[in-house]
């Protein structure tokens, strides 16, 4: 499905917009504003506000039903042992050992469960490329933290 590149969650009205536009100072290195979609009306976020925006990437990967899973997305599947398994989608470093017994830090994709106790990155692991297929996105965690909630 390939929606937008970024998505924008605004930490002061807590609500989430799709990234527009993008304004880049190369002299500073520094965003100076962006634009942002709200239903069907365009927000300009003026630089002084930019500290409240919060920018989330596209993994471009899609969960079950083609819909894009983002940063922070919280997706939920049934494992091999017919467990319900809540995870959320990280992108950074994971400290990996190849085949041949070296310890390498690779930059990925990676699905964190909601403890934050087990990373299982998507590159070089058929299992969770598998899992992948199976999962769902339920929510994100801004939007709707009380998922990541530790159920009795």
């Amino acid at each position: 499905m390939r929606d937008a590149i970024l998505r924008a969650w605004d930490k002061v009205k807590k609500e989430m917009y799709v990234v527009k536009n993008m304004e880049w100072c190369f002299y500073i290195n520094k965003l100076i504003s962006i634009d942002i979609h709200d239903k069907n009306t365009v927000i300009s976020v003026p630089k002084e506000d930019l500290d409240n925006i919060i920018l989330i990437p596209n993994t471009r990967l899609e969960d079950r039903s083609g819909t894009d899973i983002y940063k922070n997305d919280i997706l939920e599947f049934v494992n091999e042992d017919l467990e319900r398994v809540v995870v959320v989608c990280k992108i950074g470093n994971i400290r990996m050992t190849t085949d041949s017994g070296d310890t390498i830090d690779v930059q990925c994709v990676y699905f964190e469960t909601k403890d934050g106790s087990k990373r299982n990155p998507v590159v070089w692991n058929q299992r969770w490329l598998y899992h992948l297929e199976n999962m769902e996105i339920i929510g994100n965690i801004y939007e709707t933290p009380e998922l990541l909630e530790v159920r009795e």
